[in-house]
């Protein structure tokens, strides 16, 4: 498992079992309701708009979009030039991509232009997925577990807060509860983050 996305009601997993597969889940009981394979090899992160299942693939960058059904028929794909993404999210219409070969998130508009870039802090590069809820940023840190909230002005770490598993991977909201994935032990984790400070 490298990233999950939440999108009309089911929880969507990219991992990178080759070549390459997006799982669509029960979020209630973790079930799997349907597969596919990529044509394009290891995904590096995943991604919807609601409307579209965004798949970012690892070593290319380039990001396909997927129609949200079982067979996640791909539509069209953008090259973003990008070495190693791990990590897309979407907001307001524009698409955030992370680069871990840079160590930033590049910005792009809704026709796939770049529009901005933004670095983040020193040691923060191991970013494993992004979502953004709350009107904050939050990313999962594959280093050790940590869950990162971003300051509302910039791509800053804020806050961490632990997780459950050792090596976070993938970050999703589905309205109320955050889901984070842990490569390890290849699970998924449902937090409820109504307290967080």
């Amino acid at each position: 498992m490298v990233d999950l996305t939440y999108a009309q009601g089911y929880l969507w997993v990219a991992d990178a079992e080759a070549p390459g597969v997006i799982y669509r889940l029960n979020p209630s009981n973790g079930s799997v309701l349907s597969s596919v394979n990529t044509s394009y090899g290891p995904p590096g992160a995943i991604a919807s708009d609601g409307n579209y299942l965004y798949v970012a693939a690892a070593d290319t960058g380039d990001v396909y979009q997927h129609n949200l059904s079982a067979r996640c028929e791909e539509l069209a794909h953008y090259a973003t030039g990008l070495a190693d993404v791990r990590a897309l999210y979407c907001d307001g219409g524009n698409f955030y991509v992370f680069d871990q070969a840079t160590a930033a998130f590049y910005e792009y508009d809704g026709e796939w232009e770049l529009a901005a870039s933004y670095a983040v802090g020193p040691g923060e590069e191991w970013l494993r997925g992004a979502a953004r809820f709350h009107e904050r940023l939050w990313s999962a840190d594959n280093r050790g577990g940590w869950l990162n909230r971003h300051r509302a002005d910039n791509f800053d770490v804020e806050e961490k807060y632990c997780t459950p598993g050792w090596h976070a991977a993938g970050i999703a909201w589905d309205g109320t509860y955050l889901y984070s994935g842990d490569t390890d032990a290849r699970r998924i984790y449902k937090l409820d983050v109504s307290t967080a400070p």
